[in-house]
């Protein structure tokens, strides 16, 4: 896998990313974005693989993964996991899909 560097006026430049639709991506702080960063992409096969079981790291597979905090916005959650094993983090991203009333 391919390593780089990319700072968040790169993910975030228009210009650079012609085809960018912002999101929950967005609401994400910049700052965020560049330290938490780390130069991997996940790739198609990885997202699928870890929607199956995401309990395991998408980039080494090893299921000694952790969970931060919690963020969320009115359609939206985001929670940051990393991975012990190699190190690497990556966002869960939860939709809102239903609503249920409450009694």
């Amino acid at each position: 896998m391919k390593s780089f560097t990319v700072s968040s006026k790169d993910v975030f430049d228009k210009k650079k990313n012609p085809n960018l639709s912002l999101s929950v991506t967005d609401i994400m702080n910049n700052d965020k974005i560049e330290k938490n960063f780390q130069g991997s992409i996940l790739t198609e096969e990885q997202k699928k693989e870890y929607l199956k079981d995401s309990g395991k790291c998408p980039f080494c597979e090893s299921r000694d993964i952790y969970g931060g905090e919690w963020k969320s916005d009115s359609m939206s959650a985001w929670q940051k996991i990393e991975c012990n094993k190699c190190n690497k983090s990556w966002f869960d991203i939860y939709k809102l899909i239903d609503v249920e009333a409450y009694e």
